[in-house]
């Protein structure tokens, strides 16, 4: 379990926190990028495959470019209903 403190209604973690680094290199967090996103909060690709290389996550597969197919839950969020007039 992390440790931080609460900043505007936020906990900030230590990066070099001994529960980070634990989590990090352990080999059973092991999971797809697409998994991955989903476990985040759905964040660009972009940031998954920055945390990977920075070692915080591990992935089971590489990505292949930065929109590396489409997430339904984030398509939803991104549709719009189509203006009506009565």
């Amino acid at each position: 379990m992390g440790v931080g403190r609460c900043e505007n209604d936020l906990y900030v973690l230590e990066q070099h926190h001994h529960a980070l680094a634990s989590i990090a290199s352990s080999n059973k967090l092991r999971a797809s990028t697409h998994l991955w996103h989903a476990r985040l909060g759905h964040p660009s690709f972009r940031t998954v495959d920055s945390l990977s290389k920075s070692g915080f996550i591990s992935r089971s597969d590489k990505l292949m470019g930065l929109d590396s197919g489409l997430c339904v839950g984030c398509n939803l969020g991104k549709s719009h209903r189509l203006p009506f007039f009565t």
